[in-house]
């Protein structure tokens, strides 16, 4: 008979149609068998021996993850009881809040995020977010991939309280409660070049690549990235996203609400300004302006065919950014913004 003293495990995220979470005997090598019973009826069996890269913080190898697929014609609702057992040990539920407040910060990649990313950590600590300091190290200095959050909340290696990075506004309905939804914008054409000259200092493959050349490899970096994070649930970077074509116009009016749904919208060229105003609306004391990732020296003049081409490009981004200006301006006025911090 299995017991909490044999076993360890952990029902995680519990969706409609998914139970999942992970379980490991701590005697033994075999991969436990698991109940699933929904309202005191036995409805599935499965082992736990699915892997997840997440999983190696607490299991040897990482295969000890389970999930139970629920038909449509099953889904389950917040009045079942939803019990996970092992012989006649029931595994522990984490499926409540374990914070107050939630927060999410959508890092745009070259909107200054870097420098806000690290400004943040002088108000939380390291444990309560997702990824902090020493998980992007661990994954080669690279915010962890969208995967790997989902395992991160679905397992729960640890509860985190702020989650931050290049994934889209969509990732955010992941945590418990709805989180306070964080995002800086900036000028699209601006925005695009500094990608391009990120491109082509970080990537060797980019390295003597004319900078027309990239946008072409690398086009979905350089192709309306400001609307794809706001509107799309995973990104597709194998479409391009248009003015005037039905995916474009659906993407732009998508971003749009969902830009209205966040609780701070900054923007880059006022970035102390935007700082300001953060402070003010959640009280919090986040530093001196740092700055983080910033380009060594100020860009050469582009050809007048690469502005064009980066402008054909982020249609969409200049109609997404004068929408966020006027947010911009809505929270200049509510919070009396008027000198940037010293």
């Amino acid at each position: 008979m299995q017991t909490g003293q044999t076993i360890k495990g952990l029902v995680g995220k519990t969706t409609k149609h998914r139970v999942n979470g992970w379980a490991f005997l701590k005697d033994s090598d075999a991969q436990p068998v698991l109940d699933l019973f929904i309202n005191g009826e036995k409805r599935q069996t499965c082992k736990a021996d699915i892997f997840r890269e997440s999983l190696k913080k607490i299991h040897p190898v990482g295969n000890c993850g389970f999930s139970f697929a629920i038909k449509k014609s099953e889904a389950l609702s917040s009045k079942d009881n939803i019990q996970v057992f092992c012989g006649q040990y029931e595994l522990p539920q984490k499926n409540k809040s374990a914070f107050n407040n939630y927060y999410f910060f959508i890092h745009i990649p070259k909107t200054a995020g870097s420098s806000f990313r690290y400004m943040l950590y002088n108000e939380f600590k390291q444990d309560v977010i997702y990824p902090n300091v020493k998980d992007i190290q661990e994954n080669n200095g690279r915010y962890p991939s969208h995967e790997m959050v989902l395992d991160m909340v679905d397992n729960k290696p640890r509860d985190f309280q702020f989650l931050m990075g290049h994934y889209p506004f969509h990732t955010g309905k992941i945590l418990p409660k709805r989180p306070k939804y964080l995002v800086f914008l900036r000028n699209p054409v601006q925005r695009a070049i500094s990608n391009l000259y990120h491109l082509k200092r970080h990537n060797e493959q980019f390295a003597k690549v004319p900078l027309l050349e990239i946008i072409e490899q690398a086009n979905w970096q350089i192709n309306n990235i400001q609307v794809r994070f706001m509107a799309d649930k995973v990104f597709k970077p194998g479409q391009s996203y248009l003015k005037n074509t039905v995916r474009g116009d659906k993407a732009l009016a998508k971003a749009k609400k969902n830009l209205d749904k966040c609780d701070f919208v900054g923007l880059t060229e006022y970035f102390e300004e935007s700082v300001e105003i953060f402070q003010k609306m959640f009280d919090w004391k986040i530093g001196r302006t740092l700055k983080k990732n910033v380009a060594p020296k100020k860009h050469k003049k582009i050809s007048e065919d690469l502005y064009n081409r980066i402008l054909t490009l982020n249609q969409l981004d200049i109609e997404l950014y004068e929408h966020a200006k006027k947010r911009y301006s809505v929270l200049h006025k509510k919070y009396n913004a008027t000198v940037s911090i010293p």
